[in-house]
């Protein structure tokens, strides 16, 4: 209970304090969350992928099976 507490808090205040983004509901804010999760792995991988790094060593920071 008290961790269903805690998130619906989380999520909230991320709602007020961002209310730039307009996002009205606390499924707005899950779907923006997902958005922003997605892009910044395509960043980090997009960005090691440029510098030449091995997709072994990509794997191995994101903790993933080669």
């Amino acid at each position: 209970m008290l961790l269903c507490f805690l998130a619906y808090n989380f999520l909230e205040y991320y709602r007020v304090t961002q209310k730039h983004l307009n996002l009205e509901t606390i499924g707005d804010v899950i779907q923006n969350m997902k958005k922003e999760s997605i892009t910044d792995f395509v960043d980090f991988v997009y960005y090691h992928a440029k510098t030449d790094v091995p997709l072994t060593e990509i794997y191995a920071k994101l903790k993933l099976a080669a």
